[in-house]
């Protein structure tokens, strides 16, 4: 929302004739709200406490650090659960990262709004990760974790149902009058469109993300665990960058783009709770078993 806002046209003029110090366009104050934002995020790092864990250093060693790595790897994906959340945690960062520019063609196009506005529906959604990630954490506990999967699903169908959403659908004038400014319909519900879109991706990849924390520790460390779950999402988000790239060079119509990635998402997370559900009994089977 603070790009949008940034990029606006109103702040171009402030910048123009503000004459501020080595701040002469809108560009340049949007590089120094970055910069303060990074400046800030490592002042607040300084107060994070050593927990005293020290690692060799394998930086020297890079056979034995990509050994070390793939060894990891393998036993994420080879473990039952870990491999559920590790599918679905990877699938959504990198879809939820395409749709976040997904969102700003489908709002220029489908509502008509400019780069500055439509950013804002970025952070509606952001209010929505937010109420959904807490109703996660008060009402999941990490045992049924793998309960949430059907909410995966859900997004993806949810995401596609908003690829038919547009201004089209309201009569001419339609909506709420605030003082001498009306509001218009579309705008007013695309809002709360967003906020459930956001609150389901929240509400799933919390308990999600828990699991494959959890299942890390238990059988690597923290560290290995966050580096072969990042290794994958950032792969994921290339490739759906890629495919989203393609798409637009094709010159399919955004809302055509979302369907095919909303029905994407949808299928895979339908696999993966297929599959999440045979793991899930074997693993309580082989419980039994040992008891």
């Amino acid at each position: 929302m603070l790009g949008g806002a940034l990029i606006s046209v109103s702040i171009g003029h402030f910048v123009a004739h503000a004459h501020l110090p080595l701040i002469g366009s809108a560009a340049d104050l949007a590089m120094f709200a970055v910069m303060v934002t990074y400046a800030v995020a490592a002042a607040i790092n300084v107060f994070i406490p050593d927990t005293g864990a020290r690692y060799p250093n394998r930086l020297s060693e890079p056979k034995k650090l990509v050994g070390e790595f793939h060894h990891c790897f393998h036993v994420l994906w080879a473990d039952k659960l870990a491999q559920i959340a590790l599918w679905v945690t990877t699938l959504l960062w990198g879809a939820a990262v395409t749709m976040q520019l997904l969102v700003l063609k489908w709002a220029n196009v489908n509502l008509g709004l400019t780069l500055s506005k439509a950013a804002v529906m970025q952070g509606v959604s952001g209010i929505g990760i937010a109420l959904g990630a807490t109703a996660a954490a008060a009402l999941i506990p990490l045992r049924k974790s793998l309960r949430v999967l059907p909410v995966g699903v859900l997004t993806g169908a949810v995401a596609i149902a908003m690829a038919f959403y547009n201004k089209d659908l309201f009569p001419p004038g339609a909506g709420l009058r605030i003082g001498s400014h009306v509001a218009p319909a579309y705008l007013l519900l695309a809002y709360p469109l967003m906020i459930v879109l956001g609150a389901l991706s929240g509400f799933f990849i919390v308990p999600m993300n828990a699991l494959l924390q959890h299942r890390g520790a238990t059988l690597l460390s923290p560290g290995h665990s966050i580096a072969v779950q990042n290794f994958n999402q950032n792969l994921a988000v290339l490739l759906m960058l890629g495919m989203y790239a393609l798409l637009l060079i094709a010159k399919l119509p955004a809302q055509w783009i979302i369907v095919v990635f909303g029905s994407f998402i949808t299928l895979l997370m339908w696999l993966a709770m297929r599959r999440g559900a045979v793991n899930e009994r074997m693993v309580d089977m082989r419980a039994m078993v040992e008891e």
